[in-house]
């Protein structure tokens, strides 16, 4: 059996996680159509879901890319107590 792929010594392929290599991230982005579904402020969907590699990651840098107004939050910004002031519920 011939392989018609060739690896060649000192290939760069991109970042060891995903997160890292936006610009890999971007390029590669194939819309299945959740990412309108997301933007969209009729759709009630909000939480983003999947396995590693699935590409929760780049959807979630195509949305800071595509939307007019858009702020990323890194989750271990965020204080708990912070937004428990702030009158948000937090179920844990």
């Amino acid at each position: 059996m011939n392989n018609p792929i060739v690896i060649r010594k000192g290939l760069k392929l991109g970042e060891l996680d995903a997160e890292a290599d936006k610009d890999l991230l971007l390029s590669c982005f194939i819309d299945t159509g959740e990412l309108s579904r997301l933007m969209s402020v009729d759709d009630p969907a909000a939480i983003v879901l999947g396995r590693t590699g699935s590409g929760k990651s780049a959807l979630l840098l195509k949305i800071n890319e595509t939307a007019e107004h858009s702020v990323f939050l890194d989750p271990n910004d965020i204080s708990i107590r912070f937004l428990g002031k702030k009158g948000v519920q937090i179920l844990l």
